[in-house]
């Protein structure tokens, strides 16, 4: 089999690659546990929030299905509505920042280092660190965590209303 007339120059990056393609699958997994978690604040079946939360196609319309699901379900000025709502506020910014990670253009700059530009600027490349994208990762999972807590005392919350 013949050469293909083109690839990534992040070929020879394997340590960057793995780490964007990480982190889209921690994106993928984050919109599962955000849709139990909006399951957990409407208190229906993980089921039907889940396939509720995640019907519409774009990640901006399910963070804002879950706003309104927090601003109509959750008691204001309360903790927990605090919290949901700084989670819903730290999922947006792992969306834009998915957003730019996927459509950006990746390559090198002329110092040969790892970099990445909106492909609809005419500005030179940003170097981005592996570090900056392991960074993110982690973010990502410690989002994912701090969800998955809010989802659990939400449901223990449910149960103990329902035993008095």
């Amino acid at each position: 089999m013949s050469n293909p007339p083109y690839h990534t120059v992040l070929e020879k990056f394997p340590d960057h690659a793995k780490a964007i393609g990480i982190a889209s699958i921690e994106i993928a997994n984050l919109d599962i546990f955000l849709g139990y978690l909006f399951a957990a604040i409407l208190r229906v079946p993980f089921a039907a929030g889940s396939a509720v939360f995640l019907s519409p196609n774009g990640a901006t319309a399910r963070l804002d299905m879950l706003k309104a699901a927090i601003d109509e379900m959750i008691q204001d000025g309360s903790n927990g509505k605090k919290m949901l709502l700084s989670i819903q506020k730290r999922a947006r910014k792992v969306v834009t920042d998915r957003d730019a990670m996927i459509h950006n253009s990746w390559g090198t700059n002329a110092a040969g280092e790892v970099a990445t530009r909106d492909i609809r600027a005419h500005k030179p490349m940003t170097p981005v660190p592996l570090e900056q994208l392991e960074k993110s990762i982690l973010d990502i999972r410690l989002l994912i965590g701090d969800v998955q807590a809010q989802t659990a005392k939400l449901e223990r919350d449910l149960a103990s209303a329902k035993e008095r």
